[in-house]
């Protein structure tokens, strides 16, 4: 019997009940909370670092700039590293890294929060692949799983945001950022308990032997890469323009920096349900014809939001910041993309660091736009039509993703059971493989390899 796409993996014990993923479930949001503070919280810290430690402008450039190149770095590494030890022992290092990168930026000056921040978030762009591919190894869990760790990456990136600048003036800017360590660490600890787990094996396991390199030139070959990679590098930049400017166009608009700073967590807040409801939406509207309902929803929404906070921001400013962090919790919905198109968990990985990588490599220049744009105009207008352009990216992105697919051997979870191909060939919906298809040659590639994710993806 193979194991199709969607199909729990036949070492995996697949009459396994929620009680017991539910110690990786809660690995995982750890993880996932732990990814955005220590990036989010430098921005709010930078205020309170007196010019004694050396911090000038062009460190201070060099700071809040390299993550999302040290993002794009990690992305690259991410399946090289998880083909040698396996995804979850992958993280638990990252995770080890990332917690004495915090602690090493903090100890001394400008020299040292650089490179701190440069370890930290390279660390940090090889956990965030591997969380898709994991939650796709669960096999029917995945949409759960996605739906819980998704969510906590958001609340990971407000509290970064929100929480280092208070705790940074009540004692000093080394508390405000080292304090989010701790936190790291009992990540760590809750995923060296999920890698001595048994009903883990087939995460913990490293991948097989097919090439990475040669996983990858498939990978970058596919529309499905590509347009994942602009689906996320959209919602980066979006992501990047409201996280940093939304309290700043309130208060040109007129509000006082006070109910800004609120509008912004409201905004991140209301990300939150979103990124919960979107995996499980996304999955069954893969049936029928609905299926780029939540792709459109999720663009739309915030496109509005836009659209008011540039014509009429004072008229009902809650209103906007809402419906705009509704595009916040649409990063759940790539995250849920890349094992639904997955045909096993290796590929899933390298899925997740094309995305990732090439992603926040795209987001580079997205952001270096929006940068030049509030530099030379002065004005919101042209940020807010960029933002608006990077919705409609999104969208088209996203919707040629749902079209896309890697290969015709991807089967199904339907109800929560593992779909499985015979050896015979026949599948249960009756459509044969390929006759040149040999799923067990390295590298091979099927004429179909852009079947629908829909068709074959279904719960």
């Amino acid at each position: 019997m193979t194991s199709t796409r969607g199909a729990v993996p036949s070492h995996l014990p697949t009459g396994s009940g929620a009680v017991v993923w539910a110690p990786l479930a809660v690995a995982m949001a750890a993880a996932g909370f732990s990814l955005r503070p220590p990036i989010t919280g430098v921005g709010a810290a930078l205020g309170f670092i007196p010019e004694t430690t050396g911090l000038n402008q062009a460190v201070l450039g060099w700071v809040v700039s390299v993550p999302l190149w040290c993002y794009a770095v990690g992305g690259v590494l991410a399946p090289w590293l998880s083909t040698r030890w396996g995804p979850i022992r992958t993280v638990a290092v990252a995770l080890a890294i990332m917690t004495v990168g915090q602690i090493v930026r903090v100890a001394g000056g400008a020299g040292l929060l650089l490179a701190g921040t440069m370890v930290t978030a390279s660390a940090t762009a090889v956990v965030a692949p591997l969380l898709p591919a994991i939650a796709g190894s669960s096999g029917a869990r995945m949409t759960r799983l996605t739906a819980i760790y998704a969510p906590a990456i958001g609340i990971g990136s407000a509290a970064g945001a929100f929480v280092t600048a208070p705790v940074s003036a009540a004692t000093s800017w080394r508390w405000g950022l080292g304090l989010w360590a701790p936190l790291c660490a009992v990540a760590l600890v809750l995923w060296l308990g999920a890698q001595r787990r048994p009903a883990y094996t087939a995460v913990l396991r490293p991948a097989a032997a097919q090439s990475v390199s040669v996983r990858w030139g498939l990978a970058l070959r596919r529309r499905l890469s590509w347009s994942m990679a602009f689906l996320f590098g959209a919602w980066a930049v979006t992501a990047f323009g409201i996280m940093s400017w939304l309290p700043s166009i309130y208060r040109d608009a007129g509000i006082d920096g006070a109910q800004a700073g609120f509008l912004l967590g409201l905004a991140a807040v209301a990300g939150i349900p979103v990124a919960v409801v979107l995996p499980g939406w996304l999955r069954r509207s893969c049936r029928g014809r609905w299926r780029d309902a939540p792709i459109v929803v999720g663009t739309a929404i915030p496109s509005a939001g836009l659209l008011g906070l540039w014509r009429i921001p004072t008229t009902a400013p809650w209103l906007w910041a809402v419906a705009i962090g509704a595009g916040l919790g649409a990063l759940s919905l790539t995250l849920t993309l890349i094992p639904l198109s997955a045909p096993e968990p290796q590929w899933a990985t390298t899925i997740s660091a094309v995305t990732h990588g090439l992603g926040y490599a795209l987001a580079g220049g997205g952001v270096a736009a929006l940068s030049a744009l509030h530099v030379h105009t002065g004005g919101w207008g042209p940020i807010v039509w960029l933002l608006l352009v990077m919705c409609v990216v999104q969208a088209v992105a996203g919707m040629t993703a749902l079209r896309s697919g890697i290969t015709p051997h991807a089967g199904a979870t339907r109800g929560g059971t593992d779909v499985q191909t015979p050896v015979g060939g026949k599948h249960p919906d009756h459509r044969s493989p390929p006759p040149d298809f040999d799923p067990h040659k390295n590298g091979q590639e099927g004429p179909a390899l852009d079947t629908p994710i829909c068709q074959v993806a279904n719960e």
